[in-house]
């Protein structure tokens, strides 16, 4: 169905594409044919991470049934939703730009227009979010990560996000590297809403399994007090256990009843130890945080870029 009155902004559209051509095939063509019906101008931008199957090849025949423009990223190598979709948005001009960081259509089509409406009320995120779904592991890292956050709009699992240019700028002016998009993103100061969705299929995710553990303890670092409240609470506990082992050796003295102290002395040690070690990683792992935000200058690599032309 056509629509007369289309949206009068330029449009971008960033879809992530690892490894799953049939489905991101048809993901992009569900994209193409609502951007088409409802905008003027508008551009889809694909970000290859390095995936096997060329998918410049599949796009051709789409090219030319539609008006906006396609262009091709190729990343280096495989590095990750965030750093691919980082460099999708830098090619990405349009007023408004959706971040499709997974090629997941378990939604209806209609829902990507909603969110264009929605954010005409006056957001500059909007946020799709399934209402069920999601493995164990994400469920408990969203309530951690909420629960030691220091942000306005708490996060949980997105489908794609609808975001204005001002909150791109926004973002990109509050740190080199962008790590995690949806928290800086929450983090801005700026309007966010979201809106819940009932998904149609259940559909795993692409990102890179390395990734997600990373990017998990690099956000709780940078977003919450997480680690810092988790190294109090060792520190406390071995000063509790050495006041304890103190306490009980002195009364073993007291008492005068004979005692080897050896395994007093060893758990002592262990415990000790362990926190000591403990302590150090959180603090490494802090500095290797700050280090990359300070110093690293490259956020991603890209191979080349395509941009499809029409015939």
């Amino acid at each position: 169905m056509s629509v007369t009155n289309k949206e009068n902004v330029f449009l971008s559209g960033v879809i992530y594409y690892r490894n799953n051509l049939e489905s991101t095939i048809q993901f992009i063509r569900t994209v193409s044919e609502v951007f088409e019906q409802h905008f003027s101008n508008y551009e889809i931008i694909i970000v290859d991470d390095a995936s096997k199957a060329d998918i410049e090849s599949s796009l051709l025949d789409l090219n030319t049934h539609i008006t906006g423009n396609i262009t091709i990223v190729r990343m280096s190598y495989p590095q990750g939703v965030q750093a691919a979709i980082n460099a999708g948005v830098d090619m990405a001009i349009g007023d408004f730009v959706f971040e499709f960081e997974q090629a997941i259509e378990d939604f209806s089509p209609s829902l990507i227009i909603d969110v264009f409406r929605k954010e005409l009320e006056g957001f500059d995120v909007v946020s799709v979010t399934p209402s069920r779904g999601g493995s164990l592991s994400s469920k408990l890292f969203y309530r951690v990560f909420n629960k030691g956050a220091r942000m306005q709009y708490p996060l949980a699992s997105e489908r794609f996000r609808l975001v204005s240019r001002r909150a791109i700028n926004r973002i990109e002016a509050m740190a080199d590297s962008i790590v995690y998009r949806k928290a800086f993103f929450k983090n801005s100061g700026l309007k966010c809403a979201n809106i819940e969705y009932i998904p149609t299929s259940r559909i795993k995710g692409s990102s890179l399994p390395e990734e997600r553990g990373r990017l998990a303890t690099d956000s709780l670092i940078l977003f919450t007090d997480t680690a810092y409240s988790l190294s109090l609470f060792m520190t406390i506990t071995m000063m509790a256990v050495a006041l304890f082992s103190g306490g009980y050796t002195l009364l073993i003295f007291i008492l005068g009843k004979p005692t080897e102290g050896w395994t007093t002395m060893m758990l002592l040690m262990s415990l000790a130890f362990f926190g000591v070690f403990a302590i150090l990683t959180i603090v490494v792992k802090y500095l290797s945080v700050i280090l990359d935000l300070s110093f690293s200058k490259s956020r991603y690599l890209v191979e080349g870029i395509r941009k499809l032309n029409k015939e």
